[in-house]
């Protein structure tokens, strides 16, 4: 039987190669995940965030955004005029009136 002193040294030398072990395999997962979002939604021609139909409605956006606003958040009396004005899909549009 191995006496006590030496079965902690073994436990803690487990415990970090564990750890250790752990940390690298997770930290290979999420750098596969990220990795693999890129090349699917970046890399991608159909994607929708490098069509100019989004690029348009995003500078629509920016573009009212600013005209209802002086700071950076939006006051709850032009919230309403705000998606009234706004294009769809993202607001009403005209055809809500």
């Amino acid at each position: 039987m191995i006496p006590l002193k030496f079965s902690i040294v073994y436990y803690v030398i487990f415990f970090f190669v564990y750890v250790f072990i752990v940390y690298i395999t997770l930290f290979n997962l999420i750098q596969l995940i990220v990795l693999e979002e890129f090349r699917i939604n970046y890399l991608n021609l159909d994607n929708p965030i490098q069509m100019t139909y989004y690029q348009d409605t995003v500078s629509l956006f920016k573009n009212l955004w600013a005209k209802y606003t002086s700071e950076l958040k939006l006051h709850k009396k032009y919230l309403v005029n705000f998606f009234l004005e706004l294009e769809e899909p993202l607001g009403f549009g005209t055809s809500f009136i």
